[in-house]
């Protein structure tokens, strides 16, 4: 234990002026004395919690490596969200890119069945039976006919609709 004793010091019997200055001081240290106590009595607690926090430090070394172990998973969980964003973009692009392609192919056909359309008038065919009542999902490639589906033959006076 620290010895906090230190009003003690320079209390040596001596004569002469010295003797009187010692008296003095051993007078003063007796009014003083409760003052003395009461703070060797706060540095003895301060020296107590300091002492426990010695206690407390392997807590406070375990807690700030499960924090840095804490930072380091949200630094890779934030690069892989920004990884995961930027993918996600990516494939935003592609889809609008796709879709803007659909809509390019459309309005191709569009204008080649205009283009069919103008062709033949200037030509001077007619369409075929097919052309004129039948409404195609896409357009067939040259020697599709044979797999194309035909239309089912229509028994007189049956009302055929497009559904069937």
């Amino acid at each position: 234990m620290i010895d906090l004793a230190f009003y003690e010091a320079g209390g040596h019997a001596s004569k002469g002026l010295r003797g009187g200055l010692v008296l003095l001081r051993r007078g003063l240290r007796r009014i003083l004395r409760p003052v003395f106590l009461r703070q060797v009595e706060i540095f003895q607690y301060l020296i107590q919690r300091l002492d426990g926090l010695d206690t407390l430090a392997p807590k406070v070394e375990r807690h700030e490596h499960a924090v840095f172990a804490l930072r380091v998973d949200s630094d890779s969980l934030q690069e892989r969200h920004r990884d995961l964003s930027q993918r996600q973009d990516d494939l935003a692009d592609q889809v609008q890119t796709a879709l803007a392609f659909g809509w390019d192919y459309v309005a191709l056909v569009r204008r080649l069945a205009t283009l069919e359309d103008q062709v033949a008038a200037l030509t001077g065919t007619t369409p075929t039976v097919a052309d004129e009542g039948e409404t195609h999902s896409s357009i067939l490639f040259p020697g599709m006919e044979k797999v194309a589906r035909k239309p089912a033959p229509v028994a007189d006076g049956e009302i055929r609709t497009k559904v069937s």
